[in-house]
């Protein structure tokens, strides 16, 4: 379409469409992913920043422990575990809610319930028995919400890319 209207200027006469191509060359395998990754930057950045936020919390456990869960490094780590145990099933339930009411509102509910129980873990309360209990249930939150916003981008992220491009999206699994 944008080669016939960028040609039409100098298109003399009806004969002249038989030298053009009926495509275009396709672009490069490298070039395609960059313009898919511009093209879903704000799913990328998302995945990245929750990613982030995921595996920080293994680098301050100990600050966390000292502060929340009364000097326990077990507790912490355990803290660290939750999410990923739960994030499976998070991600089954988020599925079914994507398979009723369908893909961008459980997107957008995934994605909300995460930042919320983000903000919560951080306000959590410095109390005995309120803080641990807190935090604990702020991190399963956290790693349901997390295992349902992962697997909804990582299927739009497939479905909306070329079929040239597809080995690269399933890298991130390996990592």
């Amino acid at each position: 379409f944008f080669f016939v209207i960028l040609m039409a200027p100098s298109i003399k006469s009806d004969r002249a469409f038989k030298d053009v191509p009926l495509h275009q060359p396709s672009k490069s395998y490298w070039s395609q992913i960059w313009s898919f990754t511009k093209a879903n930057r704000s799913i990328v950045m998302g995945c990245v920043l929750d990613g982030f936020e995921w595996y920080s919390y293994a680098y301050v456990t100990s600050d966390i422990a000292k502060a929340i869960f009364n000097g326990s490094d077990t507790m912490s780590w355990v803290g660290w575990a939750v999410p990923h145990i739960i994030a499976p099933f998070g991600a089954a339930a988020f599925g079914t809610v994507a398979d009723s009411s369908g893909r961008k509102n459980a997107f957008f509910l995934s994605a909300s319930m995460l930042a919320g129980s983000t903000v919560l873990a951080g306000l959590t309360p410095i109390v005995p028995v309120l803080g641990p209990v807190w935090m604990l249930a702020c991190r399963c939150v956290t790693g349901a919400c997390y295992g349902g916003k992962w697997s909804m981008s990582g299927v739009f992220l497939a479905e909306s890319a070329s079929t040239d491009i597809l080995a690269i999206l399933a890298f991130p699994s390996f990592l």
